[in-house]
Formats: C-alpha cells, sequence, structure tokens
C-alpha cells in the first residue's frame, strides 16, 4: 500500500509549482526561439497571441528554466487563464 501512496503522490503535482499557463512576448521572438517553444510542447493561438504551457507535469521544471533564459533575452509577459 505504501509503495502504491508514493506512485500516487509522484503522479500528483502541486498546482503552485506550475509555471504560467500562458506567456506573450512583446515583440515577436526569432524562428529558434519559437520552434523551441514548439520542441518544448508549448502551442501558440494566433487570434490572441499568446504561447500556451505544456499539459505535461514532467515538463514544467525544465520549461521554468527555458522562461528564464526567454525573460532574460526577451521581454515576456507571464499570464495565467482567466477561465481556469
Amino acid at each position: 500500500m505504501l509503495a502504491q501512496k508514493r506512485a500516487q503522490a509522484r503522479r500528483q503535482h502541486a498546482g503552485s509549482n506550475r509555471p504560467p499557463e500562458m506567456i506573450r512576448f512583446r515583440a515577436r521572438p526569432p524562428a529558434a526561439v519559437r520552434n523551441r517553444l514548439k520542441a518544448s510542447g508549448w502551442w501558440y493561438d494566433p487570434v490572441a497571441a499568446v504561447w500556451h504551457l505544456p499539459d505535461e507535469p514532467e515538463a514544467w521544471p525544465a520549461t521554468e528554466r527555458l522562461l528564464d533564459k526567454l525573460d532574460a533575452a526577451y521581454d515576456i509577459e507571464r499570464l495565467v487563464d482567466p477561465l481556469g
């Protein structure tokens, strides 16, 4: 039973550890940056002009590191989904 509880705890990720649900660039980033976001699981919404977070919690630590690098190089706006 202890092994099952540990497995459940590993599958459940705290919402407080979640990166921002969306980001917006002040200016359009270069294609290399856009391709890197796509490779990381982000998807772009052209209507709202925002990038949406990947759904896999396993990708969140790498996502935060990527966002820190992007924030230093480009001015990004971290957004929260008003409906979520």
